[in-house]
């Protein structure tokens, strides 16, 4: 499902470089829960972007669902991670002169008003559709970026420390809607100080200066 081969980024800071990934190799399969850990700096938000398409990297291949992605041009790539990736960030990102149903519906595709709405049920958002986040609780805008990272059905769920900004009630809502993604079949990678998701994580994977620490 994803595979990293020898991938390498350099970031250049006050006339320094600083490996943000050092010549790194990694395999998830399809279906994996992974969460990663490290301490600050230690690359795994970097990693999550690259896997994500969204962070080119200066060396090696990043290959996700069969497709090697930044071999593919910028539109093209666009279209890859809005059709087989849903991100969920800790800051939320929600457009905020949107509503919620507006926000959910950014990336949707064609004709998937029904599943939106499905969507807003089970998340537990349907009464708050038609607000803007500055209306909600902190909790319920995770929700609504849980929800616009789900409705296009994708095949991996990546998420930076999506419970930081959440006191642990709403955490947990937050990691077990997460679980019952990976629970038909979905893969989801999570960066999180939290421990709460590693009663649902198939592997645990740490990280220390760009490398995968073992």
């Amino acid at each position: 499902m994803i595979d990293l081969q020898n991938v390498g980024k350099i970031y250049h800071a006050n006339g320094k470089k600083v490996a943000a990934l050092d010549d790194l190799s990694l395999r998830i399969e399809k279906g994996e829960f992974v969460v990663i850990r490290g301490p600050s700096g230690s690359g795994k938000t970097t990693l999550l972007l690259t896997i994500g398409a969204m962070l080119k990297p200066d060396s090696g291949e990043v290959a996700v669902a069969g497709e090697n992605i930044y071999s593919l041009k910028g539109g093209e790539r666009a279209k890859f991670r809005a059709a087989n990736i849903g991100f969920v960030f800790q800051m939320f990102h929600l457009l905020p002169y949107l509503t919620v149903w507006e926000n959910i519906m950014v990336p949707a595709l064609e004709n998937q008003k029904s599943e939106a709405h499905e969507i807003l049920e089970d998340l537990g958002l349907a009464e708050r559709a038609h607000h803007k986040p500055f209306a909600l609780s902190a909790g319920e805008r995770q929700r609504t970026a849980v929800a616009r990272a789900l409705i296009n059905h994708p095949k991996v769920i990546l998420a930076d420390e999506p419970t930081g900004n959440l006191d642990p009630e709403n955490a947990s809502d937050v990691i077990e809607h997460l679980a019952g993604f990976h629970a038909q079949g979905g893969t989801v990678v999570v960066v999180t100080h939290s421990e709460q998701a590693d009663v649902y994580a198939t592997r645990i994977i740490r990280m220390r200066k760009g490398k995968i620490n073992v």
